[in-house]
């Protein structure tokens, strides 16, 4: 009786050794792909902060989650890493050229690209920052995974000198 339960244990180490082990070689290949999604993820942020073009991607409700610096100098922020929901504090957004008639978030051509699921583009006035008005186009794009799925958006922005 003794040795039936004794091997019944080793049985039952042996199977918790086994487990124990495939746990590990799962968590290991976590491990890799976690590092290979950040090596991507910095080459991304890389990427779009040296770009001379104006950018910025948001997540799929608009909230901007990286921009670079030429965004920055275009909404007249002085750092670029200056929270979004503080950007009013630095820049009005108008409708029009006399600054009369403030321009709605959701108006914004982002903001209406996430919602339509089509590339939306708009043009707006920006004050602030003791610099005169400055028309703004606004090009707002939304980004689906291979499944077909919202997931981002990416808006670029360029200063109309003409405006």
């Amino acid at each position: 009786m003794r040795k039936k339960h004794t091997e019944q244990l080793v049985d039952w180490a042996r199977q918790l050794r086994d487990e124990d082990e495939e746990r590990g070689a799962k968590l290991e290949q976590a491990q890799e792909v976690l590092e290979e999604t950040q090596s991507e993820l910095a080459l991304l942020r890389a990427a779009v902060m040296i770009t001379p073009v104006p950018i910025a991607i948001s997540d799929r409700h608009g909230s901007f989650t990286l921009w670079n610096h030429a965004a920055a100098d275009v909404m007249r922020l002085p750092r670029p890493d200056i929270p979004v929901a503080s950007w009013h504090l630095h820049f009005d957004i108008w409708k029009d050229f006399e600054c009369t008639e403030a321009m709605p978030y959701s108006e914004l051509p982002l903001l209406r690209a996430l919602r339509s699921g089509h590339e939306e583009t708009g043009a707006f006035w920006i004050t602030g920052g003791g610099h005169k008005p400055a028309r703004i186009v606004a090009t707002g794009r939304p980004v689906f995974d291979d499944l077909g799925r919202l997931i981002a958006g990416v808006v670029t922005w360029s200063v109309d000198e003409d405006g």
